[in-house]
């Protein structure tokens, strides 16, 4: 890092000798160092006559601190219009909505007012709580229980992120929840630490085999010898589980042509990101993430165990889509001084077991 601000450093002396450098900066909150560290760095570049530099962060402490004596704007005081069309336009698209609001017009506007206001320009929490009306609606709710719907939802991110995996519908859902989210993060960790791990598309296919409590390595006959459009089906019901389970803070890219489709490639490698980075920052959170591993304690769920499975059963059903795959990301892996031949799935798979069994503490 040094050496990195040094070099930048440098840079930006020799360019303003002849030219004038305008920065644009997003996301300071999103620094993994030391936020008093950054502020300073970007305020010693901007004292140069020839260079303007344009931060953006989210409002933390630090940052307005430090840069409480130049020009600023907060995004929430100029989004408030966005926001209101926004939200009228998807209230408005509902039946239900604009049978009320022909009944009672003044508690409709007065709803959108509310979210508006609450909303203090993140459209982010607009969508989670219109989507959460919209919800109401389709329950039948009035305008006052809809009312009473939005003065529930917590005005923060985190909060209501919190608020949507406790309130889901059964409670079970929620220890189906916490698999998926560890097993996502355990990919993550995964992914760091071994170079060829990252080839590997977890994926919608993936993520079901691994999730399969009645898949059994042990118990040959528990192996799954499914067809290409029992592969459609198990991704359609993983990407359905996602939705339900994990109350939506999981999304699959990708469009759905691959559901009219005979072949199952495009199913099976669709993949699965987060709603939003602050839904990464959640899950980071200690007090949150020990919540979420305590719901599977007392069954013993091991994550690293259940992508060695998922890795296993994936280059069974469709060995040749990934040696492919492998070969074209070109990812050589060794262990112990010993190349492994990143073509021959056997080697991997042997190569994987032996270190998943070396690492019994798993990766969370």
């Amino acid at each position: 890092m040094p050496r990195l601000k040094l070099a930048f450093q440098t840079l930006v002396e020799k360019l303003v000798e002849t030219r004038k450098l305008f920065l644009l900066v997003d996301g300071l909150d999103e620094y993994d160092g030391d936020h008093f560290e950054i502020a300073d760095f970007f305020q010693n570049i901007a004292k140069s006559r020839n260079v303007k530099v344009c931060l953006s962060s989210r409002p933390w402490l630090v940052f307005e601190e430090a840069f409480k004596n130049v020009p600023s704007l907060r995004v929430q005081d100029l989004t408030s219009s966005d926001i209101t069309l926004y939200v009228g336009d998807k209230l408005k698209n509902d039946r239900r909505m604009e049978h009320l609001a022909k009944r009672h017009p003044e508690g409709a506007k007065e709803l959108i007012d509310e979210i508006v206001t609450k909303a203090q320009g993140v459209f982010l929490w607009v969508t989670l709580v219109v989507a959460s009306l919209l919800q109401g609606l389709g329950n039948r709710d009035g305008i006052v229980d809809l009312q009473k719907r939005l003065r529930l939802i917590p005005p923060t991110l985190k909060d209501l992120y919190k608020h949507m995996l406790t309130r889901l519908d059964p409670p079970f859902y929620l220890e189906q929840a916490s698999r998926i989210f560890q097993l996502m993060r355990a990919k993550e960790k995964l992914d760091q630490e071994f170079p060829f791990a990252a080839a590997w598309d977890f994926a919608l296919l993936g993520l079901s085999l691994a999730d399969n409590n009645a898949i059994d390595l042990e118990k040959p006959e528990t192996t799954p010898q499914w067809t290409q459009q029992d592969i459609l089906a198990e991704c359609d019901e993983m990407e359905y589980r996602l939705t339900s389970r994990c109350a939506g803070l999981f999304e699959v890219t990708g469009d759905h042509k691959w559901q009219k489709s005979a072949s199952s490639e495009e199913a099976s490698y669709r993949g699965i990101t987060y709603l939003h980075r602050t839904v990464r920052d959640f899950l980071k959170d200690k007090d949150v993430w020990e919540m979420i591993v305590a719901l599977t304690t007392e069954s013993g769920f091991q994550p690293s165990s259940r992508l060695l499975k998922a890795f296993i059963l994936q280059f069974q059903l469709s060995p040749s889509k990934c040696r492919k795959r492998y070969a074209r990301k070109n990812i050589p892996y060794r262990d112990s001084g010993t190349a492994i031949d990143s073509h021959d799935p056997s080697a991997l798979c042997r190569n994987r077991d032996a270190k998943f069994s070396r690492r019994s503490t798993g990766y969370v």
